[in-house]
């Protein structure tokens, strides 16, 4: 039956659409649509057609352009839907100047939506009256049947799932952001044909990307898909298959519903991630098992609990070129460690390991018992090859890098606060190693976590005089009280590998004490000159630093 135009705008399918020119023709009625792909479609044009275009076909044909409008008007076609500014920057305004004369309604189609779902759609809507027929108060019924299904119990996307594939009879699918199927709700086909359809439409993951809808015959059955995208947010996707009623208001209604899930999701997990920051801190404070049983956690916390040995973990995340975000929330910072933190608990939990991990400023801190391990008497280690694949599964996935600062494993929890305090030393030095490893270190290695500036501040504290002198005679002062010092502060030993007399030695000596108002017979000052002496060769090895040559 035709419909009107002005009938046809008010349908779910053109509510985003804008009518910009022919008004006078908005009770044109309309039975029909088609789609132009050929110069000469004015030719194929019959009487109550809607035409819809990219203008394609003509936008170079200047000719062609200046006479659409009166060829379409005298065919009787109802109107011109146009999606502009995908092939053609800028409508010709000749053409609205035209369509206003003739009384011929020029639409402005909705940017995201392909042409072959608004021809299909409006289709729909002139075979189906009952779609346009939705008034306010059957729009605002479905919203609120959505959202309280979503905000229900534990069962929201089962539930929405079934709500949806009653009111489009149709068999309905919903997947989350990360593509994982949440609910299906099989209507006339069963479960095993559904999941082969849809892991085709899944396979064409372009229409994710772009934020278009997508349509497919797969196993002999019509699929169709469509991103749930609200305000710019990915958070999933809805396969249909084998649809017998419009979409209508229905589809708004389930964008609405799936975000409400997803935030619920989302506030729920940020719940746990709070307490899981409060038990850890507790645990490596106290170092003791808190009892987790208040936790409502999705992971397997009982590792953790019941089997030993026990460790600490520093894990530093970067994002590289690529990057793919793993959800879609507001603090995206913290939501990156967040959804990192859950990611790692969730790959690990699955090979055996119990692992708790929670945010902390700009990294995450976690509690881990690895599944396997090897011991000899007291000596546990980590299993490096799960970690490497859980780092090399991150970044071929989403571009994200993650490395990891080990404490040593003990066999009690009471060790905790020791192991977190070696997995922070680790997490200090700047490695580009995906694992690092806390070892019992020497007194240089230990100087060297000391940050670079404040070691630099310290040997200008400690050599600003000697540092002001003439290169040639800083060089032969800093070698000296080197060799010096290697020799166990023996004059004579230095002036042997010096090839100098015993006397020259200790007059350099002597004027090195004067130089820095210190002696190197006291121990404590002769343990602040060697200190700054490490730091001062330490510097002359970074690559760009300031040389303070010393031979």
């Amino acid at each position: 039956m035709p419909l009107t135009i002005a009938r046809l705008m008010k349908t779910p399918i053109l509510k985003e659409a804008r009518l910009v020119a022919g008004y006078d023709g908005i009770n044109r009625m309309a039975d029909s649509v088609n789609m132009m792909d050929a110069p000469d479609i004015v030719e194929w044009i019959r009487p109550q057609q809607i035409l819809i275009t990219t203008l394609y076909s003509v936008k170079d044909d200047r000719s062609v352009l200046n006479t659409l409008i009166p060829q379409l008007a005298e065919r009787g076609c109802a109107a011109l839907g146009i999606k502009p500014q995908r092939y053609l920057e800028r409508v010709p305004a000749e053409l609205y100047d035209q369509a206003n004369q003739w009384g011929l309604p020029i639409i402005e189609l909705p940017q995201q939506l392909p042409l072959g779902i608004i021809s299909h759609e409006i289709t729909r809507a002139l075979l189906r009256r009952d779609d346009v027929d939705w008034n306010d108060d059957t729009q605002e019924k479905v919203f609120l049947e959505m959202t309280d299904i979503a905000l229900r119990g534990h069962q929201g996307w089962e539930m929405v799932a079934q709500h949806l594939s009653q009111l489009w009879h149709a068999s309905v699918g919903l997947l989350d952001n990360t593509r994982a199927i949440r609910a299906v709700a099989a209507r006339g086909i069963n479960n095993a044909l559904f999941e082969m359809v849809a892991q085709q439409l899944r396979d064409r993951a372009s229409y994710v990307r772009d934020g278009s809808p997508q349509g497919l015959v797969a196993s002999g059955e019509t699929a169709e898909g469509y991103p749930v995208i609200r305000e710019g947010v990915w958070y999933g996707e809805i396969i249909l298959v084998r649809r017998r009623k419009p979409l209508g208001m229905a589809l708004s209604a389930a964008i609405h519903a799936i975000a409400l899930l997803r935030a619920k999701q989302y506030w729920s997990m940020q719940q746990l991630y709070v307490q899981q920051r409060q038990w850890i801190e507790g645990m490596t404070r106290e170092g003791s098992l808190t009892p987790v049983s208040t936790l409502t956690s999705p992971f397997r916390f009982d590792h953790v609990l019941f089997k030993g040995p026990y460790g600490a973990m520093v894990v530093h995340v970067q994002t590289g070129p690529g990057f793919q975000r793993m959800g879609n929330h507001w603090n995206q910072r913290v939501s990156l460690l967040d959804e990192t933190a859950q990611w790692l608990q969730m790959f690990l939990t699955q090979k055996g390991w119990g692992l708790i991990l929670a945010s902390d400023d700009d990294e995450l801190v976690g509690i881990a018992s690895p599944g396997s391990k090897s011991m000899e008497g007291d000596d546990f280690s980590w299993n490096y090859r799960q970690l490497e694949e859980a780092s090399q599964a991150l970044w071929a996935h989403f571009h994200v890098k993650v490395s990891f600062h080990l404490g040593r494993l003990y066999p009690s929890a009471s060790h905790l606060p020791l192991s977190l305090q070696e997995a922070r030393e680790v997490a200090k030095t700047l490695t580009n190693h995906v694992i690092n490893v806390y070892q019992a270190r020497s007194l240089q290695a230990l100087l060297r976590q000391i940050a670079p500036e404040d070691r630099a501040r310290f040997v200008t504290e400690v050599f600003g005089p000697l540092l002001t002198l003439s290169e040639p005679e800083r060089a032969v002062l800093l070698e000296t009280m080197d060799i010096f010092f290697e020799n166990q502060n023996q004059a004579s030993e230095a002036a042997k590998a010096l090839y100098v007399h015993r006397n020259t030695v200790l007059y350099r000596i002597r004027k090195l004490e004067d130089l820095l108002h210190r002696s190197l017979s006291d121990a404590e000052d002769l343990l602040t000159v060697r200190v700054a002496l490490l730091f001062l060769k330490e510097l002359d090895l970074r690559e760009g630093a300031p040389r303070h040559d010393m031979y």
